[in-house]
């Protein structure tokens, strides 16, 4: 079957804008799409234990298990654990309250689709059988709302389980978009003994999907009394020395909206420096990379206007990012160190990360795309990524399969990213390191590091005037106010008297102040169409041609050099979609894309 005859099946009646995975192209479908990512959210932990599956290394036996989900999970305390990595990488903006179950126990793993022993292959069911991949999925679907039933009532009714019960869902719904309750669950992590690996369904989505509907008995439809369930997200043993609690901070990175940064197809090395791309899931969890943590307004993000010297804290303790550059290909700076709590990987005491942005490559918002993003990662093109880490070396490494090394890679002393004259496109068999954007184009910007100590990086930069750093910001600032080419800054002194190259930190109010919908976006009657999203000049394309939706930008057909860059818009398919008209590609891939939530995962590597 054509690409071009299965997409429309699978995309019937979802012409919205409320995507899973979209990287919070848009924010404004919390609830079904996305979890919450503002607030006091509730987690629901749900631990399945397995009863003829080990443990892993440590956990000793089903007490030893449950013992170590409710430290890992636990309230703040010391070291790395579920809640206080948020409350950390957020600014104390996600604080998520976690609750564990009672352990739901089973005795065997159940048969899904054609295997045993939880354990499905890394690229699950292929060869083009459709039919076995929906039998599949139908499997996990029933599987999941079983083991939900059973945390909520416990054995009984022809249920699989021996043991569980006691948990309440309606007390897992309370940050909806408006702060109160929604009639969707906040979220919810399934952490088993069981090899799942690593896993995120949108599992309301896929129940409703009608190339699944087709079923007899019919599929649950995730509805617990008055509360839905829209996304699960699952974290299954995993070898030495990962952890299934540690996989899980990764998936729940997916809950809020966030698309994978590692690169599935094995083209490059994973994108280092976030928790979404390549952490091993053994130490204190990497950031989120800079443009994941602006995007869900965990950053203080200030726009360079002009050349000066930028003065960067830590990361962990600031959230401080530097937006170098303008349009839709751009640079975050921010300096990132080793700590207890966040990028326990790093194996140098610090540097500067500086990741180049490509807006055009960001997913599209529209329901049901997160397929073509699935089968065509965002960072799967070494070239063409949403994403990339300037190594300071300057030899593209990463983009070559070559391992990782913080020592050449992160920006220190005297290191340097500077214009080219070399306009010819960047690729494999033209790796030049420079400002350029990767189509050769010069942007006029450069940057070196003057000096780094345990409590600031200083890095001197040379960039064209921007007369209006807010119209530059944007979209990006939409969980916040922007004011003096800043957003999401905090209260108290400015960087401890530190000068910022033309950005007065005093005048920016602190975020506090304003609404932020507990995660969603400020309702359409709130936000003026496009306000502060796109200042229209002679250089950019007029607000007409920019449709606006729940106060974030739609598409603007690919302008260059916008004053507030907006996300890819509703029409034609995802930047991210394998499938474009006229595409000959085989429809069950398309299919298989929605099972790679559950084949595909890095967790599983050895």
């Amino acid at each position: 079957m054509r690409c071009t005859v299965l997409f429309p099946l699978l995309l019937a009646a979802t012409a919205v804008r409320a995507d899973f995975i979209d990287h919070l192209a848009t924010a404004a479908d919390v609830g079904k799409m996305k979890g919450p990512h503002r607030g006091s959210p509730r987690v629901l932990v749900i631990p399945l234990v397995v009863d003829d599956e080990p443990f892993e290394s440590g956990q000793g036996n089903a007490a030893g298990f449950e013992a170590e989900l409710r430290a890992f999970y636990g309230p703040p305390g010391a070291g790395f654990g579920f809640q206080r990595y948020f409350a950390a990488a957020s600014l104390g903006r996600f604080t998520p309250e976690v609750s564990v179950a009672s352990p739901v126990h089973i005795p065997t793993c159940p048969q899904l689709g054609p295997y045993t022993g939880c354990a499905i292959p890394r690229n699950g069911i292929s060869g083009g059988d459709i039919l076995g991949s929906v039998q599949l999925l139908q499997d996990v679907l029933r599987f999941l709302d079983e083991i939900l039933v059973c945390a909520q009532d416990g054995p009984g009714s022809g249920r699989s389980c021996t043991a569980g019960g006691g948990a309440d869902l309606g007390e897992v719904d309370v940050e909806g978009p408006a702060g109160v309750p929604d009639g969707w669950v906040d979220g919810v992590l399934l952490v088993s003994n069981a090899p799942f690996g690593g896993i995120a369904l949108p599992v309301r989505w896929l129940r409703d999907n009608p190339l699944l509907q087709f079923t007899y008995p019919p599929l649950p439809d995730f509805t617990y009394g008055s509360q839905q369930v829209g996304i699960v997200a699952i974290a299954g043993r995993s070898g030495a020395p990962r952890h299934a609690a540690y996989v899980s901070v990764h998936e729940y990175g997916h809950v809020l909206g966030l698309a994978d940064l590692y690169n599935e197809s094995g083209s490059t090395t994973d994108m280092p420096y976030s928790v979404m791309g390549d952490w091993g899931y053994d130490v204190a969890a990497s950031l989120p990379d800079p443009f994941s943590r602006v995007v869900l307004g965990w950053a203080q993000l200030h726009q360079v206007t002009g050349p000066g010297t930028l003065v960067l804290p830590p990361a962990a303790e600031t959230g401080k990012v530097y937006k170098l550059g303008t349009g839709r290909e751009f640079f975050l700076l921010e300096y990132r160190t080793r700590g207890n709590l966040t990028d326990g990987d790093l194996t140098v005491p610090g540097g500067v990360v500086v990741q180049r942005v490509r807006l055009d490559q960001l997913p599209s918002p529209n329901e049901g795309s997160f397929l073509g993003t699935l089968a065509n990662c965002v960072n799967c093109s070494a070239w063409d990524p949403m994403l990339l880490v300037e190594q300071a070396d300057g030899r593209y490494d990463l983009q070559q399969s070559l391992p990782r090394a913080d020592a050449d890679d992160l920006y220190r002393e005297n290191d340097a990213l500077l214009p080219s004259t070399d306009t010819q496109p960047r690729g494999a068999s033209h790796m030049v390191s420079s400002t350029n954007r990767l189509d050769g184009t010069p942007t006029g910007l450069s940057l070196t590091v003057e000096s780094i100590t345990a409590t600031e990086a200083r890095v001197r930069v040379d960039a064209p005037a921007v007369a209006d750093g807010c119209a530059e910001l944007g979209w990006l600032c939409r969980e916040s106010t922007c004011t003096a080419g800043a957003c999401g800054t905090l209260a108290g002194p400015p960087d401890a008297g530190h000068p910022d190259a033309h950005v007065a930190d005093a005048a920016v109010p602190q975020d506090a102040s304003v609404p932020v919908d507990a995660g969603s976006p400020r309702p359409d009657a709130a936000v003026s169409p496009d306000a502060a999203a796109v200042t229209p000049d002679a250089a950019t394309t007029p607000d007409a041609a920019i449709t606006p939706d729940a106060g974030i930008p739609g598409a603007d057909g690919g302008a260059a050099a916008d004053a507030g860059a907006a996300p890819p818009g509703e029409d034609g398919p995802g930047s991210g979609c394998a499938c474009t008209a006229g595409d000959a590609g085989a429809g069950s891939f398309l299919l298989a894309a929605a099972l790679a939530t559950l084949t595909r995962r890095r967790h599983a590597r050895a």
